[in-house]
């Protein structure tokens, strides 16, 4: 519900329990009143807009002040939701005389906050009241579509008339009373003219509760009849007059439409001649552009397969290179490999060499002295710990060496890998461009598969080759203990040496 003031500058709306007061201009809330416990239905304002009327469904019917925003009078009534309220226009809105209508099928009178007076419907719920600026006409809408018209001040009776077939939600009259508008659920808005006229015809019931009958007859003189008959004859010969000339009229009207429709039609005809020509003109231009379009695209066709060839000629000529490029790597990788066996086994045999000729060092001198024997035992231990650190170096040295040139093979793989990867990669974008070349690149994928099969093919070299590592490691470990086991056996001679020279004493 919103309502404007009479003024204009301010309009008040409800929302849900709670009314906000806007101005028109800035559209700014200047106030806000609460106090209602149900849904505000209805808004009136006073005629100088210092009081505000509402009405709710909690059946409560408000007054409130526009200088502080507070409510002044109330009047409640429980069990009644109020649908309509309007006050008979007053400077003093307090003297004024207040209607009200609910769910209680009642128009209430109320005068300073108190009921003076209750109307009886009939039956009918009224959902609408509206005051005519001359406080003579009271309307009322129902829910059944009527439109009631009772006198004010009110004393019961009342015209109806059915202006929609759902319930009536809004009437409104335009400023001076001429003119009643109404909207219904229907969808309609029915306008009826208000004539201020004494009502004839009441909806009062009688003792046995059913609405007085009405004469629907009317008396009228002979000499009205007759004149009424004369003027009747008058009219039927205009019209017969009236009749032959607008036959007259439309025969003319007729020839002249044929004429215009000749020459339409004559138009017509030329502009369809030079339209066929200009189809025909428009089609050999057709044919000479589908001649030039088919030559062009013959033209294309020789050219796209003279690039398809010499892209195929690059791309075989490429894959060449990338094979040689492997096989030269591959080359590489077995000189490396022969180059590593040959430097293990130069290591093992200066290995074995130099332990032989150690052992063969210290047995030539067990048949010397006890002195000679402690000085070439203390060589001994010198040369046994220069051999160990010139076998630590040699071993890290070969380790080193290993570890660099295993990086290094992998690097290369990985940059094999890396152009196998971008091979596949044109490969994927030639098929994309060339559809025809399919069987070859099949073939190409094929080749790439088994230089895919050679690659693991070495990495399975590459793993006997370590495990030839670890087996020559577990042979050095061997002769280690071989080493300590002689060692053992000198330690032990030299025992019984020492203790035949006990016994020499």
């Amino acid at each position: 519900e919103v309502r404007f003031s009479n003024g204009g500058h301010l309009f008040a709306a409800a929302n849900g329990s709670n009314i906000q007061i806007y101005t028109t201009y800035t559209c700014e809330n200047i106030g806000n009143l609460r106090g209602h416990n149900g849904k505000v239905r209805s808004l009136f304002w006073s005629k100088d807009d210092m009081r505000l009327l509402s009405a709710g469904a909690d059946g409560a019917v408000y007054e409130w002040s526009m200088k502080d925003f507070k409510r002044v009078h109330e009047n409640v009534l429980k069990g009644c939701s109020y649908a309509s309220v309007i006050a008979v226009p007053d400077t003093d809105l307090e003297k004024s005389r207040v209607y009200a209508v609910g769910s209680d099928m009642r128009i209430k009178e109320i005068v300073d906050a108190q009921i003076v007076k209750e109307m009886d419907t009939e039956g009918a719920k009224v959902t609408q009241l509206l005051l005519s600026q001359n406080m003579k006409n009271l309307f009322a809408a129902t829910d059944h579509g009527g439109v009631r018209l009772y006198r004010h001040p009110m004393t019961g009776d009342y015209v109806e008339l059915q202006a929609h077939t759902t319930p009536v939600v809004k009437i409104a009259l335009s400023h001076d009373d001429s003119m009643l508008f109404t909207v219904g659920e229907d969808g309609c808005i029915v306008m009826m003219e208000v004539r201020d006229k004494d009502i004839k015809v009441v909806g009062k019931k009688d003792a046995t509760g059913a609405l007085n009958a009405h004469s629907e007859d009317i008396l009228v003189c002979k000499s009205e009849l007759e004149e009424r008959r004369t003027k009747m004859l008058d009219l039927e010969t205009n019209v017969a007059e009236l009749t032959s000339s607008s036959a007259y009229q439309l025969h003319l009207r007729d020839l002249e439409l044929e004429k215009s429709i000749k020459a339409l039609t004559e138009e017509s005809n030329a502009a369809l001649e030079k339209e066929r020509a200009n189809y025909a003109a428009a089609m050999s231009d057709k044919a000479n552009v589908e001649q030039q379009v088919e030559e062009r695209l013959r033209q294309l066709n020789v050219e796209h397969r003279n690039d398809l060839s010499v892209l195929e000629s690059q791309f075989q000529q490429k894959i060449m290179g990338e094979v040689e490029r492997y096989q030269a790597l591959m080359a590489e990788k077995d000189a490396l490999n022969a180059k590593w066996d040959l430097q293990n086994s130069q290591l093992l045999e200066s290995h074995e060499r130099v332990i032989q000729e150690l052992t063969d060092e210290y047995e030539d001198k067990l048949g010397n002295d006890s002195q000679q024997m402690e000085e070439l035992h203390r060589k001994r231990g010198e040369q046994m710990r220069e051999f160990d650190e010139t076998k630590f170096q040699l071993e890290e040295d070969a380790d080193r060496e290993i570890e660099q040139q295993k990086a290094r093979y992998e690097a290369r793989l990985a940059h094999e890998r890396e152009v196998s990867l971008r091979l596949k990669g044109e490969n994927g974008i030639m098929k994309k461009k060339f559809n025809v070349l399919q069987r070859d690149i099949a073939a190409q994928a094929d080749e790439i598969k088994t230089l895919e099969n050679q690659k693991k093919g070495l990495y399975e070299v590459i793993a006997g080759l370590e495990k030839e590592i670890v087996s020559l490691k577990l042979e050095i470990d061997e002769r280690d203990e071989s080493i300590g086991d002689k060692e053992r056996r000198i330690f032990d001679m030299k025992k019984k040496m020492q203790e035949l020279e006990k016994f020499k004493f």
